[in-house]
């Protein structure tokens, strides 16, 4: 299953019987981020000979031979586009030039010995004279200069036909919804497959909360077969406690962290903060009396007008001292401005 990158969703498959249909499997080989341009033709070919639904098998044929009519009408110019070259380094794209033909971009892509990409839009004095037509779009390629991903082709005067049927869910295998389970659970720390990102899984929390999702998605796309992560870690580097992702989660896996790993201790430190405590409101927004938010600004205001040159940053450090402001209770805070280097003084 090389549409399935994370071993333990193959694994959770597996051991739960849960059955792949071969719809399932078409949308899961198309979207595939581990595989390349090529295995993914091979891969649908396969499939439509295995598979005895005839709707699948035409619009496997469909899909392939669109996507190679616009990569073919992609490359030709009448004049009216331009091409822009990127080139990944260090994990981003760099934009190295601008050119008139698709052969230009391409050659120059390929003499940096690194993937690339190559994006086809209108010049604006063609939109302008509404001289429009073609296939335009971006396309990546690997770093020997073999085609390695369509990221979007489209005819600029045609909108795409989607099938879709009386109730609104999308027919075709590309854009359907997988309905497959999530896997993955709140507080779940993980890591993308294929990168070193680490994080925590937002929700589901449960078999009930994931089953209300499912059933709203099931009207929806391949985008929204995902699960929620707060993303931590690119490798060493921390990130923010609020990077979000979208990821299918065929492309996640359990982290495992050594003992030693200081990694560890954070990322279960802040599934603790998020999810964990009894009383935690950070993300549900309920639990704690909303009177306390008059009492704190009242108090904190009369603080600050004894001392109005500071800033409101500098302020909070004098009262708060060294201690862990992010976790700091909010009864905690209105007693150090009651009681700290700076008393309030109360008002008739």
């Amino acid at each position: 299953m090389d549409y399935i990158r994370s071993k333990d969703y193959q694994k959770f498959i597996e051991e739960n019987g849960v059955i792949v249909s071969d719809w399932d499997k078409a949308t899961l080989i198309y979207h595939a981020p581990g595989m390349s341009h090529t295995e993914k033709i091979f891969a649908l070919l396969e499939l439509k000979k295995r598979t005895e639904d005839p709707n699948l098998q035409r619009q496997i044929t469909e899909r392939l031979d669109r996507n190679h009519r616009f990569y073919e009408a992609y490359k030709q110019c009448n004049g009216n586009a331009y091409y822009k070259l990127s080139v990944l380094y260090e994990g981003r794209y760099s934009t190295e030039g601008i050119y008139l033909s698709f052969d230009a971009a391409y050659l120059d892509g390929k003499k940096e010995g690194d993937p690339f990409r190559i994006e086809k839009a209108l010049l604006a004095c063609k939109k302008q004279a509404r001289d429009t037509d073609g296939v335009f779009g971006a396309v990546e390629f690997d770093e020997q200069g073999y085609l390695h991903k369509n990221l979007w082709l489209y005819e600029k005067n045609k909108g795409l036909d989607f099938e879709q049927n009386e109730t609104g869910v999308k027919n075709r295998f590309e854009d359907r919804y997988v309905d497959l389970p999530l896997l993955y659970r709140q507080g779940d720390i993980v890591h993308i497959v294929g990168t070193d990102l680490l994080g925590i899984v937002d929700g589901p929390k449960d078999d009930a909360e994931e089953e209300k999702y499912c059933d709203l998605a099931r009207k929806g796309d391949y985008s929204d077969f995902q699960v929620a992560v707060n993303l931590m870690f690119n490798g060493n580097k921390y990130l923010s406690v609020f990077s979000h992702e979208h990821v299918c989660p065929t492309e996640l896996e359990y982290a495992t962290l050594d003992e030693g790993d200081p990694r560890k201790g954070f990322l279960e430190y802040i599934k603790q903060v998020l999810y964990e405590r009894e009383s935690n409101t950070l993300f549900s927004g309920t639990g704690r009396k909303p009177e306390r938010i008059r009492e704190i600004l009242t108090k904190l205001e009369i603080v600050w007008k004894q001392y109005p040159d500071m800033r409101l940053g500098q302020l909070l450090l004098n009262v708060c001292g060294n201690c862990d402001f992010f976790s700091m209770e909010d009864e905690e805070l209105l007693k150090r401005l009651q009681y700290n280097q700076f008393p309030i003084e109360e008002s008739d």
